[in-house]
This record gives structure tokens, C-alpha cells and sequence, in this order.
């Protein structure tokens, strides 16, 4: 970035991403997680788990909805958005951890380890994908193994 003469002083500015990555061991796994990338182990009863992250976005999907309730049909026509962007792009490794050269992402950085009993497949998500519902600040987690029907035919484990 200081090589194209980007001023990272502002997070506005810096590129960045978010990760999630799984090591598959014996028994476990291990996972690491930062920003909104999410990572969902489905057990073979077809129950589910969320592994830990941070979602921003809540705020951010709510104005869209209640604009386009409005007929707005574009977020190029809604100066507020760009604020609401700009607003949570500021509190990047501030309030959430995001990959973008600030040292001070490390400490958002989750990890842990978890056994595979039980374990039909690990989904990874990247860039907080989440499918959209009624409700924008709802988790989307169950939304998305409902919709993982094609997994049912699949073993991984």
C-alpha cells in the first residue's frame, strides 16, 4: 500500500480481508478465525455449530433494507450508506479484527481445536457470507445448513 502511496493512516484507505482456515488432525481439528468469515461444523445428526466471529455488517444490511423499503434500489443512491461504511470501516482492529497491516489484528485473531466425533462437514465461509433474511441482524447460520441440502449426500469424514 505505501509502495502505490496509499495513506494507511486512515483504515478507510487499506486494502484488507478477513480468513477463516481449518487443519484437519487424527481425531480434531484445529481452526483460526478473524473478521467475519465464518466457519460452521455440521454433526452428523444434522445438528450445528457456529464457530466463534464477529459480524459488522448488522447495522450496515438494516439501512439497506429500510432504503429499499423506500424504493430505493441502489446503494449508489443512498449518501447515508457511504457514511455507514466509512463508520465501520474506521473501527477496524478498534472494535473487530480485520487483515489489513494494523499489527493490532492479532489480537481478534480466534482459535481453538475440536473434535471430529460427531463431525459430517466443516464449512468455511469467507467475507462474512451469509444468506439474506427477513431479519439482517439474525445469524444466518441455520439458514445455511437448511440450505446445505446437497451435503447430505456427501461424506467427508
Amino acid at each position: 500500500m505505501q509502495k502505490r502511496d496509499i495513506d494507511v493512516s486512515d483504515t478507510i484507505n487499506r486494502w484488507c480481508t478477513t480468513v477463516s482456515v481449518v487443519r484437519i488432525r487424527d481425531k480434531e481439528f484445529e481452526w483460526a478465525q478473524i473478521g467475519d468469515s465464518s466457519i460452521v461444523v455440521i454433526c452428523k445428526d444434522s445438528s450445528f455449530k457456529k464457530l466463534p466471529n464477529y459480524s459488522w455488517d448488522a447495522e450496515t444490511l438494516t439501512l439497506w433494507k429500510k432504503s429499499a423499503s423506500r424504493g430505493i434500489k441502489s446503494i449508489s443512491q443512498l449518501s447515508e450508506m457511504e457514511a455507514q461504511v466509512k463508520k465501520v470501516r474506521r473501527q477496524a482492529n478498534i472494535t473487530y479484527g480485520y487483515l489489513n497491516g494494523d499489527p493490532k489484528a492479532v489480537s481478534f485473531l480466534k482459535h481453538g481445536t475440536e473434535s471430529l466425533e460427531n463431525v459430517a462437514h466443516i464449512l468455511l465461509f469467507t467475507d462474512g457470507f451469509e444468506l439474506p433474511q427477513e431479519n439482517p441482524s439474525a445469524d444466518g447460520a441455520e439458514a445455511l445448513v437448511k440450505h446445505s441440502n446437497i451435503l447430505q449426500n456427501v461424506r467427508m469424514f
